[in-house]
């Protein structure tokens, strides 16, 4: 029953965002809008996109130890983002710890490790950009739950850094031998990067990361779209678009995401069909080519999505 409830739950999103985007839409003004964009400004954002990954790649191998090359790396970060856009609960972060074991001789202790410090530094860089949001849109009450999740999980890691051996009561109860030892090793990673240095260094590679996932919004809306916007108001657009790709929903946020952006456009006087524009191609720039790098690499790799899907189950 449970099963069957999520996709469910799924699908009742996706039909409501479409639903609420497509509403009195007129088609004709909507094809106008999409012949409207810069192809320069397309091809541009593309670019910039690329180096974000790379700057993933980067990020990724500095949390592993550089203990693989930049290229099993970079199909690594691309493998999980492509396959997060088709995969329900995030299973793209589990088939790139797959990945890394497989291709580049990390640990799957190790991987999932490293998937744990990528996923918590974005999550810190999203409150942050929540935070930001909240001001200029003067709703601080939206990011208390995302405030008291990462509080959380720094109070966690903060209590692993000064008695180690609490881990054990986590660790005890859990049934299966396979599954202790993994859990042993991931937090013995943990521990190894609980320093300033290391948080430092993080903070940076993740700074840079969705700085330039900025750059290509900004770019795209004033640029690429030729949107009227104030920096204040493009920046606010960023920050809600972000948090609609982030938070999650459907694999990919489909029709999730064109339902934020029809939302944050329209609160700066952006017309719908306009909005809607924005979010399918946008949407397209980072779902489609990240998605056919991914299978294509899944199809060498030798992995599988029903695998992948057995051990997201599992885990």
């Amino acid at each position: 029953m449970t099963r069957m409830l999520k996709p469910g739950l799924r699908l009742g999103l996706v039909a409501a965002c479409l639903i609420y985007v497509l509403w009195g839409v007129d088609f004709y003004a909507l094809g106008q809008a999409l012949a409207a964009f810069s192809p320069w400004a397309l091809v541009f954002v593309a670019v910039v996109m690329v180096g974000d990954y790379v700057c993933m790649g980067l990020r990724l191998r500095f949390i592993t130890g550089s203990r693989a090359g930049l290229t099993p790396i970079f199909n690594a970060c691309i493998l999980g983002l492509g396959l997060n856009n088709i995969l329900p609960a995030k299973a793209g972060e589990l088939a790139k710890a797959l990945y890394l074991r497989r291709k580049a001789n990390i640990s799957l202790g190790q991987s999932l490790d490293a998937v744990f410090w990528e996923r918590f530094f974005d999550l810190n860089a999203l409150l942050t950009l929540g935070f930001g949001a909240a001001v200029i849109l003067d709703q601080k009450m939206l990011i208390i739950p995302l405030a008291g999740l990462v509080g959380l999980i720094w109070a966690g890691l903060f209590v692993l850094r000064l008695w180690p051996q609490a881990s054990r009561f986590f660790i005890k109860p859990l049934y299966f031998k396979r599954l202790k030892l993994l859990a042993t090793e991931v937090t013995a990673h943990l521990a190894e990067h609980l320093n300033f240095r290391f948080f430092l260094r993080l903070g940076i590679y993740t700074a840079v990361t969705w700085g330039l996932y900025g750059v290509q919004y900004f770019m795209f809306l004033l640029w690429g779209a030729g949107l009227s916007l104030s920096a204040t108001q493009a920046t606010a657009v960023f920050l809600i678009g972000a948090a609609g790709m982030a938070v999650p929903s459907t694999p990919g946020a489909v029709g999730v995401y064109e339902a934020v952006m029809v939302t944050a456009l329209g609160l700066y006087g952006i017309g719908k069909e306009q909005a809607l524009a924005v979010g399918l191609v946008f949407h397209t720039l980072q779902y489609v080519p990240s998605t056919i790098y991914a299978l294509a690499l899944l199809a060498r790799s030798g992995l599988s999505l029903r695998q992948i899907r057995e051990e997201a189950h599992e885990a």
